[in-house]
């Protein structure tokens, strides 16, 4: 709902700086053509633009709440895979891990349970922050990593890997 408001309020921003430099074009051209018929027109071509502008900021707001305030996948947040890699070769993917997620030096901030790929994904992340992550298999072995995201609140798909044996 917040990011909603927030894209809201930045079309209605963008609307109202268009619609400024609109009426400042337009005061230059009445300047230099002064008795002709075109202002008018540019007039009209210009709101034409300003509407048009607002009415796809607006469907894509009511777009993005549709899907759960969720953009393609990758686009925010990030994917914990985790894996079991205590035998030797390949590691193996880990399902049912509960992964938690913490601020660095910081707040608990959620958690969740990794999917029947060994996947989570943690979502609507803060810029620029360091996470810490722990690993909690439902064979009792834990496990922690950390990332941090980028300027945009993402970040690469981060593995969880659980190195003891199983006991």
């Amino acid at each position: 709902m917040y990011r909603v408001s927030c894209s809201s309020l930045a079309v209605a921003i963008a609307a109202f700086t268009a619609v400024l430099t609109a009426e400042h074009t337009l005061l230059i051209c009445r300047l230099e053509v002064a008795s002709s018929g075109k202002v008018a027109v540019m007039k009209r071509t210009m709101y034409l633009v300003l509407v048009v502008v607002l009415i796809v900021g607006v469907v894509c707001t009511l777009a993005w709440a549709a899907k759960g305030g969720k953009g393609p996948k990758g686009s925010s947040g990030v994917t914990v895979v985790t894996v079991d890699a205590s035998a030797k070769g390949k590691p193996v993917p880990m399902p049912g891990v509960t992964v938690e997620l913490f601020i660095a030096n910081g707040p608990f901030v959620t958690s969740s349970v990794t999917d029947a790929n060994a996947e989570v994904e943690f979502a609507s992340l803060l810029p620029s922050t360091t996470y810490v992550l722990i690993g909690k298999a439902p064979d009792g072995r834990m496990t922690g990593s950390g990332f941090t995201t980028n300027t945009g609140g993402s970040a690469k798909t981060t593995q969880l890997a659980f190195y003891e044996p199983a006991p």
